[in-house]
């Protein structure tokens, strides 16, 4: 019984050492813009075009919008106008993780988990 009790601790340890030592763009470089991206990456430039176009579009459409700029900007630091949304606001990443077979995903800064109101 201890056995399997240790063996339980131990395989969620392991979990929580490989997320936490995991960068925030596996495989791949977080770039802040397109021309930094094909100025470092040099002879793959041709994977930063469709890697910013596929983060913009999961950026502006595919992000549930919050309801207001003020509910946004209580867990991210910039937020723009939902593209579909009338009144929704959705956070600016802050760069665009670029690898080879992934399509870009966009990077965020955020807050910490609550900000509170006073």
């Amino acid at each position: 019984m201890k056995a399997v009790i240790l063996a339980i601790i131990g395989v969620i340890a392991a979990a929580m050492g490989y997320f936490a030592f995991q960068g925030e763009c596996p495989g791949g470089q977080v770039f802040a813009g397109e021309a930094e991206c094909r100025a470092r990456l040099g002879a793959e430039a041709a994977l930063c075009g469709p890697a910013f176009r596929a983060a913009d579009v999961a950026a502006t459409l595919d992000y549930a919008p919050f309801p207001n700029q003020t509910d946004c900007q209580m867990q991210f630091p910039v937020c723009q106008p939902h593209a579909r949304v009338v009144g929704g606001f959705v956070p600016v990443p802050r760069g665009v993780c670029v690898a080879k077979g992934k399509a870009g995903t966009a990077v965020y800064e955020r807050y910490g988990q609550r900000i509170p109101s006073k």
